[in-house]
């Protein structure tokens, strides 16, 4: 629920475009309002979040996979050659690969909307120098 700090603001944003406040000060204090949060909220936030799920999830794996080993080596009596697969993980490994490719896909997102949103600032620095 986090990452959703910026869309009020967003919406805000589109608010006053269509009440024909574009370009006013209400508007600029808003978008310098919106960015700052998106990148402190979206990107910075959520990229130290991104590296303690992906920690906790190959740590998580690790111990599930090690505990399982050991209680097939004590069942069976066969310490050697047993590998570990994904096949001997209590995670389906098609649900990891989901999970954290749905991750990776929201933050490649992220990315691109906050290099749209500088773009857009761009264009609009651009427009008004030309005007002056």
């Amino acid at each position: 629920m986090l990452y959703e700090m910026s869309t009020p603001l967003l919406n805000i944003h589109w608010f006053l475009d269509k009440i024909g406040m574009t370009g006013s000060l209400l508007q600029l204090y808003n978008g310098v309002a919106l960015i700052v949060t998106f990148f402190c909220v979206r990107l910075l936030y959520g990229g130290m979040m991104s590296v303690r799920i992906y920690s906790d999830v190959w740590k998580s794996l690790l111990r599930d996979c090690r505990s399982i080993i050991a209680e097939k080596e004590f069942t069976v009596g066969d310490t050697f050659g047993h590998r570990v697969s994904l096949t001997d993980c209590p995670i389906p490994w098609w649900l990891l690969c989901f999970y954290l490719g749905g991750h990776i896909t929201l933050n490649t997102l992220n990315v691109y909307w906050f290099g749209a949103m500088i773009r857009a600032i761009q264009k609009r620095a651009d427009v008004r120098s030309k005007g002056s």
